[in-house]
C-alpha cells in the first residue's frame, strides 16, 4: 500500500507542478491562470494528508511531513521513487527508522 500511495502522491506532484506553471510564459495547453493558487493549496493539503500515513506514528509526525514537503518541492520532484527516498531520508535522518 505504501508504494501505491507514493505513486498517487507522486501523480499529484506532477500536477501540482503543472497547475503551479499556469501563470508561467509557456503554460501547459490545459492549465488556465491563477490555478497555482486555486489548485495547488489544495493538492498540497492532499499530499500532506497522503503523508501522514508515513509518521502517524511518531510524536512530531506533523514535522515529518513539512520536512517530507520541503524534500519534495525543493527537487521538484514526480517520480514515486523521489516520494519514497524522501520518506526514507525524513525517518532516518530523524532517527525515526
Amino acid at each position: 500500500m505504501t508504494a501505491y500511495r507514493h505513486a498517487k502522491i507522486a501523480e499529484l506532484l506532477s500536477i501540482f507542478w503543472a497547475c503551479n506553471d499556469a501563470d508561467a510564459e509557456n503554460a501547459p495547453n490545459w492549465t488556465k491562470p491563477n490555478m497555482s493558487d486555486t489548485v495547488c493549496n489544495p493538492l498540497s493539503k492532499a499530499i500532506r494528508a497522503l503523508l501522514e500515513a508515513d509518521f502517524y506514528i511518531y510524536d512530531n509526525a506533523s514535522e515529518l511531513v513539512e520536512q517530507t514537503m520541503t524534500m519534495l518541492m525543493d527537487g521538484f520532484a514526480h517520480f514515486d521513487y523521489q516520494v519514497t527516498g524522501a520518506v526514507e531520508f525524513v525517518l532516518s535522518d530523524n532517527d525515526c527508522a
